[in-house]
């Protein structure tokens, strides 16, 4: 029997410790991985990889896949192992109360004896003697008796719950809908994820954009102060025009200056975003040029109808939003089954022994039985909770339907998005060039002096500006076509696991 209850011990103690898996991942740098030039792919599957919220939506499905677990093993027996061992020291009453029933018992042996008849071969001698030994035992089991008593028990009882109001299947429900409602969490992560690295992406490049537009202003005012130089030297120009365009090309120096801080900035941005370490972009690394647009980007959106169809299957927040409701509908279940009885059955061997460790196979005892419960008031708790559930399903439906709306309402404004972006690229192409013609034709009549000092700063700077409506009118564009892909969870397809 001992080897059998060491085998058991060994099962038990080694099925109810945790596994610890050692971790000999080595953390790596992400940014040491990076190409020279960054493209948006490269820098979303890094943020994919490297951001902690990635990581942290991942921890919370894992957490939801263990609670279907648990809520699974509501189908199998609990077998539970119970040991103890006990010392006692008795209070002086009842140390008292045992030596005087051990000398007690002594003196009704004493008692017995002298009832009994006599024989013919009992001697008085012999009577006397045996009285004598009685009394010497009486005060012996009495200077026996112990202050303390050792108490050992050992138990192994098999409970299984045979039927709970069809609660432990709501629970499995709850508990798969909840799995499926934190892995929808997690594609909602990387969708919001993704969109917020293209966004950064695309700053990058209208910062970079910006100061090459910057860069240029300033060669054109260093090279018109070059040239006044030289004219006010030759005799041909005037002080006035030397010092304005000193005062454009310092102006223009303190814009690239401003630009080169957004650019700084919006790379930061991006590394955050990314997961980089520090947040920050190696040195090494350049952003992709800004590509021109492809002639499917300039095609109409598409029909919303079309569109909100597409997210209403693929959205995950819609999703997620979904299985909320399903979930409620099973907590409704689970507390309906409180109205109903509970059945278990039950199956144990145990052994109590005193003042002795060794427990042998005929210490035990068998039990076996089924136990119900079932809760007749319980001051309206069970029907409260039950109305609460029922309640909170309505909440989660119509919070469902409000989040349709939304979809749907984002769907058709960020259409409208993309459509308007479109018409402001084409007007801002159109009227760079016009503005671009304008100041080479001023620039031409300045040095001819057919034109004043005053309409070509005022042709410059509105090229600059143009420029730089042209240069965020490009990204708009992208930015808008990539908002639509996120409002239709489309941006989700490149990145299907």
């Amino acid at each position: 029997m001992m080897n059998v209850t060491k085998a058991l011990l060994l099962c038990i103690l080694v099925s109810a410790s945790p596994g610890f898996a050692q971790d000999d991942t080595v953390e790596k740098d992400p940014g040491a991985a990076l190409p020279p030039i960054l493209d948006l792919e490269t820098a979303q599957r890094t943020a994919l990889e490297s951001n902690p919220s990635i990581e942290a939506a991942l921890a919370r499905v894992e957490q939801a896949k263990a609670r279907v677990r648990q809520a699974q093993s509501a189908y199998f027996p609990q077998i539970d192992f119970t040991a103890s061992a006990s010392k006692t020291w008795l209070s002086e009453n009842d140390y008292r109360a045992a030596r005087n029933g051990a000398f007690r018992a002594g003196l009704q042996q004493i008692k017995a004896q002298a009832t009994m008849p006599a024989t013919a071969s009992a001697s008085p001698l012999m009577s006397t003697i045996s009285y004598a030994q009685a009394a010497v035992g009486s005060f012996a089991a009495r200077a026996a008796v112990d202050n303390s008593v050792d108490n050992y028990t050992a138990a192994l009882q098999a409970t299984w719950l045979l039927f709970d109001g069809f609660g432990r299947k709501f629970n499995n429900a709850m508990a798969r809908f909840g799995h499926k409602e934190f892995e929808a969490g997690y594609h909602e992560v990387r969708r919001q994820l993704l969109q917020g690295v293209a966004r950064a992406f695309y700053n990058v490049q209208l910062q970079r954009e910006n100061i090459a537009i910057a860069e240029a202003d300033q060669a054109f005012n260093r090279r018109l102060l070059k040239e006044a130089k030289l004219r006010r030297k030759a005799g041909a120009g005037s002080l006035s025009e030397e010092l304005n365009f000193e005062v454009l090309l310092r102006r223009s120096q303190a814009s690239r200056l401003a630009t080169e801080n957004a650019y700084a900035v919006a790379r930061i941005g991006l590394a955050a975003l990314m997961g980089l370490p520090d947040a920050q972009l190696p040195e090494s690394v350049d952003i992709a040029a800004l590509y021109t647009e492809t002639p499917g980007e300039l095609d109409p959106p598409g029909e919303p109808s079309g569109l909100i169809t597409y997210a209403q299957d693929h959205r995950p927040d819609l999703i997620q939003s979904g299985c909320a409701v399903e979930r409620a509908q099973a907590n409704i279940g689970a507390n309906r089954a409180l109205f109903y009885p509970t059945v278990s059955a039950i199956a144990s061997r145990n052994s109590v022994q005193n003042d002795q460790f060794q427990l042998g196979e005929d210490d035990f005892s068998s039990t076996v039985g089924v136990n119900v419960s079932y809760t007749l008031f319980a001051g309206g708790r069970n029907r409260a909770r039950y109305a609460e559930a029922k309640a909170a399903r309505k909440e989660a439906a119509r919070g469902l339907d409000s989040l349709r709306i939304n979809v749907a309402s984002e769907i058709r404004e960020t259409g409208e998005g993309v459509s308007t972006a479109q018409e402001q690229l084409l007007l801002q192409r159109t009227n760079a060039g016009f503005v671009q013609r304008n100041r080479d034709l001023v620039e031409k009549e300045y040095k001819a002096g057919q034109a004043s000092l005053v309409r070509l700063n005022d042709a410059q700077r509105q090229l600059v500006q143009a420029q730089s409506q042209l240069a965020a009118a490009r990204v708009s564009l992208r930015m808008a076509w990539y908002a639509l892909r996120t409002a239709t969870a489309e941006s989700l397809a490149d990145w299907d696991e």
